[in-house]
């Protein structure tokens, strides 16, 4: 078709833009595209170099590294205040009649003494605290190094770009970023940063016994291992909590009260058909009772007749 014309006798012919990036020619069907990441126009034809500078926007990168760390510190701390939340033994959960004689706010407030110390030690959060503390210090397997002066640096740690655990233990494994350290390695080593954050290793062999064999080089990224220890983690509550919208028989403690339910169906049957048939007996024993007073009375009758 002919462009910039509604007849076909005018106009040109449309063409594809073309253009050479490092020796090799290559065109696309419109002006702008995406190339190696660039988004470029081509406004007019050129039959000399064009040279293209970019620069790595550190700030950026830094506060999406900052504000995910935040967001880990705030998980850790949730998990962290809910394994060691205090128990108060003495506000057991209201039954109907109570919580009618109490006014909603006072509910509110015995519901939450009540719900205290519910997960206080629970094995599920501790162990997925334990598995997200591992890994800010696990060996992860980017494949990448660099040179500094003559030696050749594996980037494999997280500590290696200034994020490690705080001292303080009572932090129970929040991060820390050392902002210099962070920054000097987004500048000079941005691509070994993003694979410490998204490697994606390989997965683990078996030896001839069919043992599992750990990659000698490492675990995935920091971020993917954090992605699977807290699937796992929701999987394993799911199990016991049920997801929403479940029905009760999909998770285990709803198999659980199933299984009482049928197991209390069961005893209330039998309760059941003991009590009929001990009224079956208490009504046969009763007939029995009035046919012996009735033949007692009309003996007495042929005795007193006969005196």
């Amino acid at each position: 078709a002919k462009v910039n014309s509604q007849d076909s006798t005018f106009g040109r012919e449309g063409q594809n833009a073309k253009y050479t990036i490092g020796g090799q020619q290559l065109e696309q069907t419109t002006n702008t595209f995406t190339q190696n990441g660039l988004t470029i126009t081509l406004n007019n034809v050129s039959t000399t170099a064009t040279t293209i500078n970019t620069t790595l926007d550190t700030q950026k990168n830094f506060d999406a590294i900052k504000n995910f760390v935040d967001k880990y510190n705030d998980v850790i701390d949730k998990m962290n205040k809910k394994v060691r939340e205090e128990k108060y033994r003495d506000y057991q959960p209201l039954t109907d009649a109570q919580r009618k004689e109490l006014s909603e706010d006072e509910v509110k407030k015995w519901e939450e003494k009540a719900m205290s110390g519910v997960l206080k030690n629970d094995s599920y959060l501790q162990d997925g605290l334990n598995q997200f503390r591992s890994a800010i210090s696990s060996k992860i397997d980017t494949g990448y190094s660099y040179t500094s002066g003559t030696d050749t640096i594996q980037l494999q740690y997280m500590s290696q770009i200034g994020i490690t655990s705080t001292s303080d233990f009572r932090d129970g494994g929040k991060l820390k970023i050392d902002e210099t350290k962070l920054k000097k390695m987004l500048e000079e080593q941005p691509e070994g940063v993003f694979k410490l954050f998204t490697a994606d290793a390989p997965e683990p062999t078996k030896d001839a016994q069919g043992n599992t064999v750990a990659n000698p080089n490492g675990l995935d990224g920091f971020v993917r291992q954090i992605q699977g220890f807290a699937t796992t983690l929701r999987d394993k509550i799911s199990g016991v909590a049920g997801r929403d919208g479940a029905v009760a028989t999909t998770y285990r403690l709803g198999k659980s009260l199933a299984d009482l339910d049928k197991s209390m169906l069961s005893w209330e049957d039998k309760l059941k058909r003991k009590e009929d048939s001990y009224y079956r007996r208490f009504a046969a024993m009763e007939q029995a009772m009035n046919q012996a007073n009735s033949q007692s009375s009309t003996l007495a009758g042929y005795l007193g007749q006969g005196q």
